[in-house]
């Protein structure tokens, strides 16, 4: 039971945001109850598509003089309307159909994590959001919605902050039924288009009941299915080609019902170039199927290549413009506001982000840790352009070499498995080098760059991953070919150990039995 007042929805509460989440777990019978008016509040998409119990007028019944608290049974009519909505057939049934589309679909786990924690990037400690409302980038998205074109194309350069908005614009705007995050840490930067297929096709089901209906009819008329080993299907769908899953999914007569509903079906995949491998895209590729079905086949691997094809069908939004450069300056001057910095200087200072709200933050973070100082034109000038050289100035004045020799192991590790791992393989293998190692120490000495989302030790950006695999790096550039044997010689010596266990406890199985 989530309840929806103006206090519990403040952006400043954590409410929002974790009832965001458990109405987007599949198979939770979540009940909303409205407390106030609705007039009065922002009740994001994540939460009001489910439908709530209205007790907005609950003081209209309260006696707050008497000992019975409520009168004329209102409440206990409420409540009786609350317990109804749980244990409703519906709930049972659409409980049942999400249990089943997990287990034949099998979607990506981590996508719902992957928006709140860009959702929590993007916003301050009072839960604002961190980079101004960007109403320019806004219109866009709205004039798209509103519009007939089938594709939007949202251009920026590493650190323009599109992942955040993106984000933002997923948690506040209804008509984005589906998204997924392209993650550049995937393994040799592949992306799994088959996961990509089956995800959407989840989200929309669980947030369209017609379509959801009709995907499961249609999963269930398939020669291979059966109700007692619904494992096959999940394997079958993932022995389809990417053209082929697309066609079982979406393209057939249960998407025809979308004709009708009003307004847009909105899909959004972010950072679209990650998935780009060799020099293909199959991604963007997949997008292109072809223009009738949704989104004919063109193989290459340049995204905008790709969507040059479509012509006038595609709307493209980009952020290397004046606008961004605005954008920037007000966040600057929001965060820099205590520093009494001169207005001139920041024009300035804007130009050296180089539209890069990356660039800004980490130049806010510098000066807030004593690395830097901006009292006269001169300081400003000083100021390193462009997001690899304020790393080298902040780097430098950060860590001499033996603060940065403690970080540089664990820093290697993570390269050397694509810009994230398990924390606790990370501390195992950490302290098999320095016994004494703390992953608290690290964390602190690295607050700026090292995130934790849940069990993931990962780089706040990618930007920072390039930077210290590469040449510009200079003292700090890390070679991560010598961390790799760390890794592979602590999953041998895993192994080992399992095989060992095994043997003594299963003497009739053997380890590769077990897994």
């Amino acid at each position: 039971v989530g309840f929806l007042s103006e206090k519990a929805l403040r952006k400043s509460g954590v409410c929002l945001d974790e009832l965001s989440i458990a109405v987007s777990i599949p198979g939770r019978r979540i009940v909303t109850i409205l407390l106030e008016s609705q007039e009065t509040m922002k009740i994001p998409p994540t939460v009001s598509r489910i439908q709530w119990v209205d007790m907005s007028e609950w003081k209209n019944h309260y006696d707050f003089a008497s000992e019975h608290f409520f009168e004329d049974g209102y409440f206990e009519e409420k409540l009786a309307e609350i317990v109804d909505r749980i244990e409703q057939e519906e709930n049972h049934i659409y409980q049942y159909d999400i249990n089943f589309l997990v287990q034949v679909l099998n979607p990506s786990n981590t996508v719902k994590t992957d928006l709140f924690d860009l959702l929590q990037h993007e916003s301050d400690e009072a839960g604002n959001y961190i980079y101004e409302d960007r109403t320019w980038l806004k219109e866009k998205i709205f004039d798209f919605i509103s519009g007939d074109k089938h594709y939007l194309l949202l251009i920026g350069g590493p650190g323009y902050g599109k992942s955040q908005f993106i984000a933002h614009c997923i948690h506040n705007i209804e008509d984005i039924y589906a998204y997924y995050f392209v993650k550049y840490n995937k393994t040799e930067g592949k992306s799994d288009c088959n996961v990509i297929l089956r995800t959407l096709a989840f989200e929309i089901a669980v947030k369209m009941p017609e379509y959801r209906r009709s995907l499961i009819d249609s999963i269930k008329a398939y020669p291979v299915f059966s109700e007692e080993r619904l494992s096959d299907i999940s394997n079958y769908f993932s022995g389809l080609t990417d053209i082929e899953l697309f066609e079982h999914l979406f393209h057939c007569d249960m998407v025809h019902f979308i004709d009708g509903n009003p307004g847009r079906i909105v899909i959004s995949i972010d950072a679209l170039d990650e998935a780009e491998y060799n020099g293909n895209n199959p991604v963007a590729n997949l997008l292109l199927t072809t223009k009738d079905r949704w989104p004919i086949s063109r193989e290459t691997g340049n995204v905008l290549s790709c969507f040059d094809y479509l012509g006038q069908d595609c709307q493209i939004a980009r952020l290397d413009t004046g606008e961004s450069d605005d954008d920037v300056k007000r966040y600057l001057r929001k965060n820099l506001e205590k520093e009494d910095i001169n207005d001139a200087y920041f024009d300035e200072l804007t130009s050296r982000c180089e539209k890069t709200f990356i660039y800004a933050r980490l130049l806010i973070q510098s000066i807030e840790n004593g690395f830097m100082k901006l009292e006269t034109i001169d300081d400003i000038l000083l100021v390193p352009k462009g997001y690899n050289g304020l790393l080298q100035h902040y780097f430098s004045r950060a860590f001499n070499k033996n603060e940065f020799d403690e970080v540089k192991l664990p820093l290697g590790i993570m390269l050397a498995n694509g810009g994230s791992i398990n924390r606790r393989v990370l501390e195992q293998v950490v302290r098999e080098q320095v016994p004494d190692w703390t992953a608290g120490n690290f964390f602190l000495q690295m607050k700026s760059f090292v995130v934790l989302q849940g069990d993931v030790v990962c780089f706040y950006h990618k930007a920072l991953n390039d930077w210290l695999r590469g040449d510009e790096s200079g003292l700090y550039h890390i070679d991560e070919n010598p961390y790799k044997s760390l890794i592979v010689n602590f999953c041998k010596r895993y192994i080992k150990a399992f095989n060992k266990t095994v043997e003594e406890h299963y003497s009739d199985t053997t380890c590769m039995d077990m897994f």
